[in-house]
Order: structure tokens, then C-alpha cells, then sequence
């Protein structure tokens, strides 16, 4: 049998299962909810995703949990504490995406940029589905650092290595980033952290 981090169901979206979410999550939601339901104060937010993380971990017995029953649940917890309009409002997306640049460039390895930017945007089309509103994207300097770590130039005077334009690898990894994460999943409410 696997266990989870957590004792936590694997979550199943579709016909794919995604691993790892947290409480964080479902509060982020709550809060989306909240304020779209125009309630002010949503200092519940935060106690209720503990319950649902709760209920998963200790009351749940299958090992997949549906994005619905993580939704059914938060609405059951919002409605026992008085918060309908927060509960009608409710729309469960998926949990965030992580993408953590650093291990695709580790795997293709120095010098292969080509191969790089293929594997990230097969990452990407693989994870980013119509309805993530989230995408945290980190390891941006050390994809950098793998790509171009051997590129040196010796400067003339100074008998000093310097990496060579890593400021506009940089530049152009984001925007590549910004650019199939959009193109995957053109979404007016998606959000992406790029660190």
C-alpha cells in the first residue's frame, strides 16, 4: 500500500491524478468565493480548508478523492457555519501548479537550451489544464545556471571568467514561460509565480 504525505487520498481530476495540494488551497478558494459572494470577513476561510484537510486524512477510506468531493465538503463545512452565500459561490478549481525549472534543465543537462525549452513545454501542455488558476514556476536562476554555466568567455583584459548574457537567458525564459503557460490555458483569472 502507499501512503501519502499526510495520510491525504491522492486527488483525481479527469483522468489525471495530481499527488500533492494543500490546505492553503482549498483556503485560497474560500477567500475567492467569499469575495465573490461580496462577505467582507472570511477569517473562516483558514478553519474550514483544516476541516476538509481534516476529514480527508482521518475519514476518508478510498486512496482517490474527486475535485467534486473536496468541493461537496468545503460546501457541507461552509453551510454547517452559516456561510451559504460563501457555499453558493463556491467554485473549486484544481490545486496550483508547480514547475520547477532547475530539474528539467538537470535532466537535459548543460548546452541542450533546445531540448530544454521542448521538455518545459511538454511540461507545461502536460500540467496546465483549462481551469488551473494557478501556476508557481521556480528555479529560474539555476535553469540559467545549468544552461549556460559552461558558456564563459574569457574578457581581454581580465584573464576573469564572467558568464556570459545569463540577465537575457533570464529574460527570455520567462517570457517563454509567460508565453506557453498562457497559450496552454488562456484563462483572464490565471495567476503565475515565477521565481
Amino acid at each position: 500500500m502507499v501512503s501519502l504525505l499526510g495520510n491525504l487520498p491522492v486527488l483525481q481530476m479527469g483522468t489525471h491524478d495530481v499527488g500533492g495540494y494543500e490546505r492553503e488551497w482549498i483556503a485560497a478558494e474560500i477567500r475567492l468565493a467569499s469575495a465573490a459572494s461580496g462577505t467582507t470577513d472570511c477569517s473562516f476561510a483558514d478553519e474550514v480548508a483544516a476541516s476538509v484537510i481534516g476529514y480527508l486524512e482521518n475519514h476518508f477510506v478510498d486512496m482517490t478523492v474527486r475535485l467534486e468531493d473536496v468541493a461537496v465538503c468545503a460546501v457541507r463545512c461552509l453551510r454547517a457555519i452559516g456561510q451559504g452565500l460563501v457555499a453558493d459561490a463556491l467554485e473549486l478549481g484544481p490545486p496550483p501548479v508547480s514547475i520547477r525549472l532547475g530539474e528539467i534543465a538537470a535532466r537535459i543537462g548543460y548546452g541542450f537550451e533546445l531540448g530544454f525549452y521542448r521538455q518545459l513545454a511538454a511540461r507545461i501542455d502536460l500540467l496546465v489544464q483549462p481551469g488551473v488558476r494557478f501556476v508557481r514556476v521556480s528555479g529560474v536562476g539555476d535553469a540559467v545556471a545549468t544552461l549556460r554555466g559552461g558558456m564563459r568567455a574569457k574578457t581581454p583584459r581580465r584573464r576573469k571568467l564572467v558568464v556570459v548574457a545569463s540577465q537575457d537567458v533570464e529574460a527570455e525564459l520567462i517570457d517563454f514561460v509567460r508565453g506557453a503557460v498562457g497559450q496552454a490555458c488562456p484563462a483572464s483569472e490565471l495567476r503565475i509565480s515565477i521565481s
